[in-house]
């Protein structure tokens, strides 16, 4: 995992600070457990949470004290000033394309400290080149400023390995509860493919706790016996959820980028999923693409990967193989590249 990341290294006086606080089992916590791992990096360790609205203020004062010190976070957190000692990550601007999806006091913090900080630091890093055209037009900033620098599928994700054990065939939904990933949807497709009985009896199973919102829609439908949710896994463990799976289902109205759908096509299981925002430029034609809006073809793509024994053995072999163009030794060989050429251009520390 290391030997890329030798490749290159920083070039700046001082070694780049990093802030460590983001480092954990979501998304962008993957990604920072991964960048971190670059030779060079120095844990900032700063005190309280990295989404607090007060952060940019904590950070505005860790910039004031440490002098010449360059900053990076893997996050979507800035300081108010010193933005030119200060390079972050915005993996996605769901808060922005989806208001209704957000606080007001989220939409501010958008406004008023991430796109200002975005404007001013010396680089923007982010994951999709979707995410980047995104950016330029918001925050209406050069796209020569922004790097995509991707995410990668760590190496517990792979084909070979334990399959999770369940009653029935099952479907999976690695998700979080968040409105825009569209889990309504997914249970009222999964409702129609039960009711059209031309699959194999199957159960759904989401990563995570169930919500209200859900538990409501479950009931509603007639379905608590065959949805379940299944809590917090490990890497290892949840690459098992993926072995053991019909195919995961990722049908998103948003996403920056969508590791889950990489991570099920790394471990040899099929995808559907939504056809909208930076999934196709991920997925490629690697995964079978379905409009999230409509229930049908949601559930007529859980049935053809369920009943299609050569469409299904196609999506896991261009699958496997898409997901070999993303390691996390490329995302750290961009970063430390990114950050080389923003010190460069905007001179010494």
């Amino acid at each position: 995992m290391e030997e890329s990341s030798e490749k290159v290294h920083f070039k700046m006086l001082n070694r780049p600070f990093f802030d460590d606080r983001w480092i954990g089992t979501h998304g962008i916590g993957r990604f920072a457990k991964e960048a971190i791992s670059v030779s060079g990096f120095v844990k900032a360790k700063l005190p309280g949470h990295s989404s607090s609205p007060f952060d940019p203020l904590l950070l505005t004062l860790w910039c004031a004290l440490h002098g010449k010190s360059f900053l990076f976070s893997p996050g979507y957190n800035a300081p108010l000033f010193f933005h030119s000692r200060f390079c972050f990550v915005v993996h996605d601007l769901n808060h922005i394309s989806y208001p209704g999806y957000a606080s007001l006091l989220k939409r501010i913090y958008y406004r008023l400290v991430i796109r200002r900080a975005c404007r001013r630091c010396r680089a923007v890093l982010t994951v999709s080149e979707y995410t980047k055209n995104l950016l330029v037009e918001w925050a209406e900033v050069s796209p020569n400023k922004i790097h995509v620098v991707g995410n990668g599928v760590a190496d517990d994700f792979e084909p070979d390995g334990v399959k999770y054990s369940h009653i029935r065939p099952y479907f999976l939904c690695v998700s979080n509860r968040q409105k825009h990933k569209n889990e309504i949807g997914l249970l009222r497709a999964f409702r129609a493919y039960l009711n059209d009985q031309v699959g194999p009896d199957a159960d759904l199973i989401f990563t995570g706790k169930v919500s209200a919102d859900l538990e409501k829609e479950i009931s509603s439908l007639g379905i608590a016996d065959r949805v379940h949710f299944l809590g917090k896994f490990s890497d290892g463990e949840l690459a098992s959820l993926y072995r053991g799976a019909i195919c995961l289902v990722f049908p998103s109205y948003f996403e920056g980028f969508g590791l889950p759908v990489l991570e099920a096509m790394a471990c040899g299981t099929p995808v559907v999923a939504s056809n909208r925002t930076s999934i196709p430029e991920i997925a490629g034609e690697a995964a079978m693409l379905v409009n999230p809006d409509s229930i049908g073809e949601m559930q007529m793509g859980m049935t053809r990967v369920a009943i299609d024994a050569v469409f299904r053995a196609n999506l896991i072999e261009c699958g496997i193989k898409r997901a070999k163009y993303f390691s996390w030794d490329l995302v750290r060989e961009k970063i430390v590249c990114a950050l080389n050429d923003a010190y460069a251009l905007n001179g010494k520390s």
